[in-house]
Order: C-alpha cells, then structure tokens, then sequence
C-alpha cells in the first residue's frame, strides 16, 4: 500500500535549522521558536521567535518556491538578541 504525502496547505512547521544568508545552516536561538503556516490562499507565515513574517508561496509538482518575506521589526527583549534575527532565508 502506497502512502500518499500529506496536503501542504494548512500545515504548521516548526523549523529546526535555517539557511543564514551565508550557505550555513543555523539553529534558532534558545529559547525561541521558528514557525511556519502554509495557507490555502498561497502565503505562508510565521514568527521567528520575535517578529513575524509572510511570504507567497507555489507548489507546483515537487517544487516549492517562496517569495520574498515581509517581516515586522519589534525589539523584543526576550530571547536575549531574538529581535536581531531575520527570517528565514530561502534558496532555490
């Protein structure tokens, strides 16, 4: 019996690791959690901890491509340098 893989939309993430900007992946701070929603309607959106963010998002096939991410800029005091942290980076 083949398992058919879940839908993508109206899935919550919590994300692990992260691509920093400069070809490494980073863990999120102590302390702080990294969220990612897909939306039916093509945004996925999240907080990192801090600030939120959204994005547009398409799947087509196996490929799943996000847009640009909008992100608040709060400064947050708790996690100790969370309001230093971008969103995270996508790369084809």
């Amino acid at each position: 019996m083949r398992l058919q893989p879940a839908a993508l939309s109206e899935t919550r993430w919590l994300v692990t690791s992260y691509n920093n900007g400069k070809e490494a992946l980073v863990s999120p701070l102590a302390g702080s959690e990294i969220t990612l929603l897909f939306g039916a309607d093509g945004m996925v959106s999240g907080s990192t901890g801090c600030n939120n963010y959204s994005a547009s998002y398409t799947l087509e096939g196996d490929a799943l491509t996000i847009g640009p991410a909008a992100v608040t800029r709060m400064m947050c005091a708790e996690p100790r340098g969370s309001w230093t942290r971008r969103a995270p980076t996508w790369r084809p």
